[in-house]
């Protein structure tokens, strides 16, 4: 192996221990506090990852338009109770997405915001394939 594809897969290889150990962090840090409280209202709390392709040349505005979307959705979702989107390296973005129950996620894309969304999947400027949507079942934990 050069040093070129050493230096590369050593890139990849970190790029994929820090988005894995930010959402264990994510997970610790307040998923068992966010379950509790929707369990007392007698919600199923949905969980959900989502990975996205970013087109490089698209990416400053892609951000902005992610941003709008973001605010729109702390704004008048109050059934999202986290929605955490990150940038990784310069071709991918991640969401983190913790709804209050099924109803509040089938709500949230029927959102005239999620528009944005939409736009950005036509324009090309994000890409996701189906598999890139990942449920998560809660195993337990605790947070301090």
């Amino acid at each position: 192996m050069n040093s070129v594809s050493k230096e590369t897969s050593r890139k990849q290889f970190l790029t994929a221990t820090t988005a894995a150990a930010g959402a264990a962090t994510l997970f610790a840090g307040g998923f068992n506090r966010i379950a509790e409280a929707a369990h007392h209202e007698g919600g199923e709390i949905v969980t959900q990852t989502a990975t996205f392709g970013l087109n490089k040349d698209k990416k400053d505005d892609t951000l902005e338009q992610l941003k709008k979307l973001l605010t729109a959705v702390e704004e008048n979702e109050p059934g999202v109770l986290t929605y955490l989107c990150h940038q990784s390296g310069d071709d991918k973005i991640f969401f983190f997405e913790i709804f209050k129950n099924k109803a509040a996620i089938e709500a949230h894309g029927d959102q005239p915001h999620m528009a944005i969304l939409g736009g950005l999947l036509q324009s090309g400027a994000l890409t996701l394939e189906m598999k890139d949507i990942v449920r998560l079942t809660r195993v337990g934990g605790f947070s301090r």
